[in-house]
């Protein structure tokens, strides 16, 4: 399954929408999300529906007559995406919606200082001006210390003391606040629960009034980022939400009990790993969205069910009763607050230059990685907006516009001279299943039909190989007797036994094993990786070219797929890949050393990280001469990368899978069949859930 990276974490919408230094971060976005989940939760959620432009206001958030559905008109009980009707209750019974808007930035007069800037006026000035009978209040940074210190005033005790004391850094003399990401994350959730309204991220960009948007019934707003994630940079609620008492306790498990032996998270100058602040950011706000507004859903569901978020908002459009206002929010001119009147994208790089605004994920990899002092000693202002499958819009690394975007996306001149000294591109393709049979096993179902039997049937002087558990394992003992891996490496990805089969050390999770035996087949062996549930209906010798090195579609835009990669072998970039990964697997640990495991598995975050984070990190530094990881969003994201890869004189192939018949390998002549019935056959599951209970658990 695809998993859309932090890139977007989407964070989101990754997005992934997340939150920023003062404006919180994705990858909705997820990168997000990312993803963005996705995404991490989106890491192999669905293909997402076309970007389509559309007229100003043709599209606006769905309003429901309550008088025209009731909690009665639900679907079945067998339908995963029935609301929870004691939750619909529960809101009905809130009071209205405030008329407040909350904003996070450093600067609580950002608005007035910058208000030449046209992303400033396009803004929060807009957003002023078009809903004059709503109170806006920008929240600096010792606001939100002040919003925590609320949370443990409350007479429910909403967090406690010594999780406040960590959070600002008030445990010791000689203690440090928690990272600005953090410290918004949690702030921004006890805000609306507290007081209720509309949370806007700085970074968005408005042109609808409110009174446009949200009815006198509307009590709760799910956007969602292009259906990759629910938006956490845009919220509404009324006060009093369970929704949001339950993500503050959740978010306030993880971080006081999510680290060794169940205590709180390991800190370093007061910061928490990486993926464990997005973790506690977009990862906690959609599993909580879903197990508490759906009655039958969770996330670990959302990546087994074709269109699955797109599904859920259709789901509370047709049975919320008007209580719960959603969109699908695709880009910077066509969401939840804005439309196409605004003309164009306004840039926002100019006034994060103004406050040192840039990404957050490579001051915290710094500081763990021993590399970089934390600049300002209190922590903060250092990160910004969360790369993940939450956040569609990334800030830059603070280069600003010195170079023009044809130049950033530029193709890497020596990269392309390496793609032409390679051979072509081998007859092969790879599949990873736990059934190397599975498409004899299960040839009667219409999934099987149109993915892999389509696949072997349309290709036919291709070579198919199904990989199962123990060939994946294999590949990788392979990869550390030839060095391209330690065999100290290998041994902590696939286990160790004694000379009797007793197993000394457990294997790590399949889904890191899998990550980096792709890779490792596609440097040796070259040809195509497919994931098992990519659906096929059209042949190699429509999509692949004599001059074709490399493959790199994109996932509806959001990032470069993982889970479809082509490439001659002995290409530089997934060598690339594989040295990186060996870095984090073996370096990212405790004291520099190996990461820490339990059961053999690494923890959710960074066996994400392995996977799509390093993927497409790697192919923006090396194929493109002036687009990063870190900036991508900022400087045009992923479209404006695929339109240069046209320029690659046929040696990289590009499409945009946009849903699962419209992509490099499949079209709209077949439907989407379901995977859920081979999936349940050998019992595959979401990985994020398991590695997450493992982790939770007391040791």
């Amino acid at each position: 399954m695809t998993r859309p990276g932090p890139l977007l974490r989407t964070r989101n919408n990754g997005q992934r929408s997340s939150s920023s230094s003062m404006l919180p971060v994705i990858r909705c976005i997820m990168l997000t999300c990312a993803i963005f989940y996705a995404c991490y939760i989106l890491s192999y959620f669905n293909r997402m529906e076309p970007i389509v432009s559309k007229t100003p206001g043709a599209e606006t958030a769905q309003r429901i007559d309550p008088n025209n559905a009731s909690i009665d008109s639900q679907p079945n009980h067998d339908d995963p995406f029935r609301l929870n009707t004691a939750y619909l209750t529960h809101l009905a019974s809130l009071p209205p919606m405030p008329k407040k808007i909350h904003v996070f930035f450093p600067d609580k007069h950002y608005h007035q200082t910058h208000a030449d800037l046209p992303f400033v006026q396009h803004s929060i000035l807009a957003l002023t001006t078009l809903n004059p009978d709503w109170t806006v209040t920008v929240y600096d940074d010792a606001d939100i210390n002040e919003i925590i210190r609320r949370g443990v005033q409350h007479h429910d005790g909403l967090i406690t003391q010594e999780e406040c004391d960590i959070l600002l850094g008030e445990e010791s003399s000689s203690s440090f606040p928690a990272h600005i990401v953090e410290r918004s994350d949690l702030a921004r959730i006890l805000l609306l629960y507290l007081e209720g309204g509309v949370y806007v991220d700085a970074d968005r960009l408005v042109s609808l009034p409110m009174s446009r948007i949200l009815t006198e019934t509307t009590k709760l707003c799910l956007p969602t980022f292009n259906d990759v994630n629910f938006c956490q940079d845009l919220q509404c609620t009324s006060p009093g939400n369970e929704l949001y008492l339950s993500i503050v306790r959740a978010m306030s498990q993880r971080r006081m009990m999510g680290g060794e032996n169940g205590k709180p998270l390991e800190r370093r100058r007061g910061w928490v790993r990486g993926g464990e602040l997005f973790e506690m950011g977009p990862v906690v706000y959609n599993e909580r969205v879903m197990q508490v507004v759906f009655a039958g859903l969770s996330t670990k569901d959302m990546g087994m069910v074709e269109n699955s978020y797109a599904k859920a908002r259709e789901a509370l459009e047709k049975y919320g009763r008007g209580l719960i206002l959603t969109k699908k929010d695709k880009d910077c001119m066509d969401g939840l607050l804005v439309d196409s009147s605004i003309g164009q994208c306004f840039g926002r790089e100019e006034l994060y230059d103004a406050y040192g605004l840039k990404p957050w994920a490579e001051a915290v990899d710094a500081v763990w990685e021993g590399k970089e002092e934390v600049n300002n000693e209190d922590g903060e202002g250092q990160g910004q907006k969360k790369d993940g499958s939450g956040d569609k819009n990334k800030p830059d690394s603070g280069s600003g516009n010195e170079t023009p975007e044809t130049d950033l996306f530029k193709l890497n001149t020596q990269y392309l001279d390496h793609l032409r000294s390679l051979g072509s591109l081998p007859k092969k393709v790879h599949i990873l299943f736990p059934d190397k049979l599975y498409y004899e096993n299960q040839k009667d179902l219409p999934f099987v039909q149109h993915s892999i039997i389509s696949l072997i049937k349309l290709n036919p002087d291709w070579n198919v190989t199904v990989y199962d558990n123990d060939d994946v394992d294999n590949v990788i003992r392979g990869a550390g007797l030839s060095g391209l891996i330690s065999k100290e490496e290998a041994d902590i990805l696939v286990g160790t036994k004694d000379e009797n089969g007793n197993i000394l050390t457990e294997a790590a999770h399949i889904v890191e094993r899998s990550d980096i035996a792709r890779l490792i087949l596609m440097y040796t062996q070259g040809g195509f990786y497919l994931d098992a549930d990519r659906l096929v209906s059209i042949p190699m010798s429509k999509i692949v070219q004599p001059s074709t090195r490399l493959c790199l579609p994109t996932f509806n835009d959001v990032n470069f797929c993982q889970d479809l990669q082509c490439t001659s072998p002995e290409n530089e970039l997934f060598l690339s890949m594989i040295r990186e990964c060996s870095e984090i697997r073996m370096k990212k640990g405790p004291g520099g050393g190996p990461l820490e495991r339990r059961k053999g598995w690494s923890k959710g975050g960074a066996l994400f990280d392995m996977g799509p984070v390093v993927y497409n990190k790697n192919i923006l530094n090396i194929v493109f001469e002036g687009v990063s990881y870190n900036n991508i969003e900022e400087l045009g994201g992923y479209t404006k990368a695929r339109e240069s890869l046209v320029n690659s004189d046929g040696l990289i192939l590009t499409k945009r899978d946009k849903n699962c018949n419209d992509g490099l390998l499949v079209d709209k002549s077949i439907e989407c069949y379901d995977r859920h019935e081979l999936y349940d056959k050998y019992g595959m599951k979401r990985w994020a859930v398991a590695v997450d209970a493992l982790w939770a658990e007391k040791v």
